[in-house]
């Protein structure tokens, strides 16, 4: 019998936990300054309830249908402590993954004592330290809206903790504690759907109490429950959208299958070798299962489950106790990978067929790919040069700093569109560069071609605007603005561009009226704050010019205070 026995001192055992924090740590630093990226715009700048905290105090708003409302919730107490500012969304996600480790480190431990095994707080440390430190988290942490990812990894193992500690104690409260991990799970992101499947082996794997499996059965129900629930309210809200479900165009249920045995072997390859690491991959679906790629996967698959099949009958059989264990914890270990990437990774046809983050060079190297939209889209578009969407993410990176290499990835973008990304969102972020490089005909024809052919919104009739003021067709601008402030009265740019022709023609009383409203619907707009700060200076308003000035320089823009101080100054401003 193995003894399971340890002879380090607790102290030396926190002093080995530090050491791996501090280095996971380290590990994230080029990240915490990195911009907000790609799904952050929408999840964050762009939702209007990740700056809403009051409306999470409403009954019942924490589950709502397919928003991820916990997830939400963390992004609102973030906005609320320090707006847009990024390094405290990131510090949020890298303390959240910690937890994660901490609490797996403890999963970990549990299960090896279980197994009786020798030294189980030194294994379990050593898988937890590769879970810490593995390159392939890089996107579930350096990307902030990826923090469900993270919270709902969070959930589930504290929900195993506490299952296996009503299990073995037969302990009512700590079983209603798992289900309400469940539940808040779900709430972050529905990786919880598999759950009760995960639970089930971990019970049969791993007993500890003396329930036999109709028992183990009959307490998962509740779980089964709260999938079948969840997964049919997120089925029925995601049908037609576009980003996954039945109704997801060209990929059927058994298309996707046939891809994700292809997509599964990816994820191996990279936790057992994580180079070539990309956050939007392009990666062709497999048509039949007669493709020598997917046949090869196929059988890959069907082996690595008969084989751990195969060590779960022997380990029921083996003699030695070392080696029962061994077979146990390897067997369980497969169809564990299997479990929890079922959600994303079987017939349910999701967008993005692979996305490294599902998985929860070296990980300083990869985080420094986040630091930057110019550094993730580059990488990216070096390792999918024929996918349109890095192209187009790549130029709107640029567009700032580099107009004419912005305009030739919306270009090469727009040759490979595949209908993978909007038309409107491409021709109009060309038209901005197009703007930039001051070929204003080009942008003004660009735009008024995408309106006789396009839907309306308000971003293409502000752009107009827009267009037209920055070409120096003043008269022609403020009849398009004023057109799209009429048309969608709860767009910010819209008003944002009425105060700038009114500034122009030296309109001031309209103009702060204007950047006012602008900033109402968009209280972290620092050009509508800028704006209304020099407006004001023009009124000789000197204590309103003050109050934008200090405004702006706690605002989360670079170098914001810097740029503030001196007007501070001049206007003699007291910002105590």
């Amino acid at each position: 019998m193995l003894s399971g026995v340890e002879k380090e001192p607790r102290g030396g055992r926190t002093l080995l936990v530090v050491s791996l924090l501090a280095a996971v740590y380290f590990g994230y630093t080029p990240a915490l300054q990195g911009e907000l990226q790609f799904d952050d715009l929408h999840t964050i700048t762009g939702n209007p309830l990740a700056r809403d905290l009051a409306h999470f105090a409403q009954p019942g708003a924490l589950f709502g249908v397919g928003d991820r409302a916990l997830t939400t919730l963390t992004f609102a107490i973030n906005y609320r402590a320090g707006g847009l500012a990024v390094r405290p969304y990131h510090l949020v996600n890298l303390a959240l993954h910690f937890a994660v480790v901490l609490a797996v480190l403890a999963l970990g431990v549990q299960i090896l004592r279980r197994l009786q095994w020798p030294a189980p707080f030194a294994t379990a440390f050593i898988a937890a330290a590769l879970f810490a430190l593995h390159p392939i988290q890089t996107q579930a942490v350096a990307y902030i809206c990826q923090r469900a990812e993270v919270l709902g990894a969070l959930f589930y193992v504290a929900a195993l903790l506490l299952a296996f500690r009503a299990e073995a104690r037969g302990s009512a409260a700590h079983y209603a504690g798992a289900l309400v991990c469940v539940l808040l799970g779900w709430q972050a992101k529905p990786t919880l759907a598999s759950f009760p499947a995960a639970l089930l082996l971990c019970w049969a794997a791993f007993p500890a109490g003396r329930a036999r499996a109709p028992a183990r059965v009959l307490a998962s129900l509740p779980f089964w429950a709260l999938t079948a629930f969840f997964s049919s309210r997120l089925i029925s809200a995601v049908s037609g959208t576009g980003h996954g479900g039945f109704t997801l165009q060209n990929m059927t249920a058994g298309r996707y299958l046939l891809t994700q045995s292809r997509v599964i072997l990816t994820y191996l390859r990279l936790i057992v070798w994580p180079a070539g690491q990309n956050a939007d991959w392009d990666f062709p679906p497999s048509v039949s299962p007669l493709e020598p790629r997917t046949l090869l996967a196929l059988a890959a698959i069907a082996a690595m489950l008969l084989g751990a099949a195969w060590l779960w009958y022997w380990s029921t059989r083996a003699h030695d106790d070392e080696l029962r264990s061994l077979a146990r914890l390897a067997s369980s270990g497969v169809f564990w990978f299997f479990i929890l990437l079922a959600p994303t990774s079987s017939v349910v046809p999701v967008a993005d067929v692979i996305e490294e983050h599902r998985l929860s060079a070296a990980l300083y190297r990869r985080a420094a790919v986040w630091e930057s939209g110019v550094s993730l889209w580059s990488d990216a578009v070096s390792k999918s040069p024929g996918k349109p969407r890095p192209h187009m993410n790549l130029g709107y990176a640029l567009a700032p700093n580099d107009p004419e290499a912005a305009l030739a990835q919306f270009r090469e973008a727009t040759r490979l569109n595949d209908g993978t990304v909007r038309r409107d969102e491409l021709m109009q972020n060309m038209a901005g560069v197009l703007l930039r490089l001051r070929r204003y005909d080009e942008a003004v024809a660009l735009l008024q071609q995408l309106r006789a052919s396009a839907q309306e919104t308000p971003e293409l009739d502000t752009n107009i605007a827009i267009a037209l003021l920055e070409s120096g067709r003043l008269d022609e601008a403020q009849k398009a603005a004023a057109q799209a402030a009429a048309k969608w009265p709860l767009h910010p740019p819209a008003w944002h561009t009425l105060g700038q022709l009114a500034f122009i023609r030296g309109d001031d009383r309209a103009a702060q009226v204007d950047f006012e409203r602008a900033l109402a619907l968009d209280p972290d707009s620092t050009a509508s704050l800028t704006s209304l700060a020099v407006t004001q200076e023009r009124l000789g308003d000197r204590a309103g010019a003050c109050r934008s000035w200090a405004r702006y320089a706690r605002s989360a823009a670079p170098q914001a205070a810097e740029n503030a101080s001196a007007r501070l100054a001049a206007f003699h401003c007291d910002v105590r």
